[in-house]
């Protein structure tokens, strides 16, 4: 019988797994539980138990950090099931790549729980067993060795190791990943099914198909060309994947962003039901055709130059004749695009994710080239609008805190452009905007304000205050001081000590 321990500072949710499903039917005892990670160590060593469920928010050590001191530095540690109430998926790359076999948000379903635990116990029993077969030893290791890559783990041997598995040259030639997304509440003999039509796919390489966790099974070989991704997708059993996700070729390191970017956009719903195939090739319109530059569709983006990535979206839309193959294959262009986007908007920190969703709905329901082509501008319209205001607020921010920051110094739009990376007209225009002042006025105030503090409250002499202030003739700035405040510095200062 396999043993179980509950780690959580909440007694009432230790009490709800223990009714949540039937533990001594699946052949294991309950063997304890604690209310703090340090607690939970010590039992840990005392009762050796086989699975730990862990909440990531405790007093004394998190649910991480007890992972992490386990897997250091116990010989025969247990399993970790990580629970939490955050939806943030750094929690979940951090707690993979420590090597937990999953991760549950609050409040817990009782169907994953139970799919996650069968799991666990799959693989328990696997390796407890001295006659299983060679290549399911190497499809476990092949399985943690790929899950711990997928979640951030970049050590070299690592990747060595997956190169070899895979039959690469180096790690740095390019792979194939294909995402499955898997329906919400999938039973595990289902997710097994899935995961082994996958492996007898005729051509396909059984050691990369694995369950990956989260809802989700993946596929990853040596690259493929785009027709046979597509051939693998139709693998998966009818009706048992909710969306597919096929990745742009990479290299090995550059896997585990993509994967986090798809995470994050199936999170906040951009990725919703059927297919979306990111794998951006050319050769699907031959050589002659113009393909989606999507390189410089962002770049013009990035630069606030959306005239520009308006014409190069209709070049590469409008280019396509009409045809229902060529519709589908332009959908997945759709969706290279509204992927960049979404990853664009992601890195500015913005919160689009009901706006993607709406747009790669109504792409899955294009039913012509021009109609794929006009949901892409009218995203890209909707996008401008949140974009330049989001930009401009953060431009906003960098212009002036740089000049109240360095108003003191000799600086000019030029000086602020390069440093901030601006163009001067805009940072013209934003000073202006807020001000009401040009940029030579607005500085002058500055200047002219911290002048009258230091006649004020210091005993500084005039010539240093002048220099103290950014200027170096004292001519210059006396006329600018009497325009700000109406007499000469040394005037202010007698009139400031008289009212004294």
């Amino acid at each position: 019988m396999y043993k179980v321990l509950f780690a959580d500072d909440e007694p009432y949710l230790i009490e709800g797994l223990n009714m949540l499903i039937d533990w001594d039917a699946m052949g294991i005892e309950r063997v304890g539980s604690a209310e703090d990670g340090v607690s939970a160590f010590c039992a840990i060593k005392r009762l050796k138990p086989d699975i730990v469920i862990a909440d990531i928010h405790m007093p004394g050590l998190d649910g991480l950090e007890l992972l992490q001191k386990c897997k250091e530095e116990l010989y025969d540690a247990p399993e970790f099931l990580i629970l939490t109430g955050y939806g943030d998926l750094k929690y979940i790359q951090t707690a993979m790549r420590y090597g937990a076999r999953g991760y549950l948000l609050k409040p817990i379903n009782a169907d994953e729980l139970n799919e996650h635990i069968e799991m666990i116990l799959s693989e328990l029993s696997q390796a407890n067993d001295g006659d299983a077969e060679s290549d399911e030893s190497i499809s476990y290791i092949a399985r943690d060795t790929f899950i711990r890559i997928f979640f951030g783990d970049s050590e070299a041997k690592l990747l060595g190791r997956a190169a070899f598995i895979l039959g690469l040259d180096s790690p740095a030639d390019e792979v194939s990943v294909i995402l499955f997304g898997l329906r919400q509440g999938t039973e595990p003999n289902q997710t097994e099914s899935a995961v082994e039509r996958i492996k007898a796919s005729d051509g396909i390489n059984p050691v990369g198909v694995f369950d990956m966790g989260f809802s989700y099974a993946a596929y990853i070989s040596p690259r493929l060309d785009e027709p046979r991704c597509v051939e693998t997708v139709s693998a998966v059993p009818d009706g048992l994947a909710e969306n597919t996700v096929i990745l742009p070729p990479s290299a090995l390191s550059e896997v585990p962003k993509m994967i986090m970017a798809v995470l994050r956009a199936r999170q906040e719903g951009v990725f919703t039901t059927g297919l979306y195939n990111l794998y951006g090739s050319r050769e699907l319109y031959g050589d002659e055709a113009p393909a989606a530059d999507m390189d410089r569709i962002m770049d013009s983006v990035a630069e606030n130059d959306f005239e520009t990535a308006e014409l190069l979206i209709r070049r590469a839309f409008g280019y396509i004749s009409e045809s229902d193959a060529k519709v589908r294959h332009l959908r997945g262009l759709g969706m290279s695009f509204m992927f960049e986007m979404y990853k664009y908007v992601q890195r500015l920190g913005m919160d689009c994710g009901e706006l993607f969703n709406i747009s790669s709905y109504k792409l899955s329901k294009a039913a012509y080239t021009s109609e794929v082509g006009d949901i892409c501008i009218s995203l890209l319209s909707q996008l401008r609008e949140q974009i330049e205001g989001w930009k401009y607020l953060s431009d906003f921010r960098s212009v002036m805190d740089y000049i109240e920051s360095n108003y003191k110094r000799n600086i000019t739009l030029a000086d602020i452009g390069r440093s901030i990376y601006i163009k001067p007209a805009v940072i013209s225009k934003i000073v202006k905007s807020s001000t009401g002042m040009k940029f030579s006025d607005y500085l002058n105030k500055l200047r002219m304000t911290e002048a009258c503090r230091l006649l004020l409250k210091t005993d500084m002499t005039i010539s240093n205050i002048v220099s103290e202030v950014g200027y170096k003739d004292y001519a210059y700035f006396a006329n600018k001081f009497r325009q700000f405040a109406g007499c000469l510095p040394s005037q202010y200062r007698k009139q400031v000590q008289h009212k004294k």
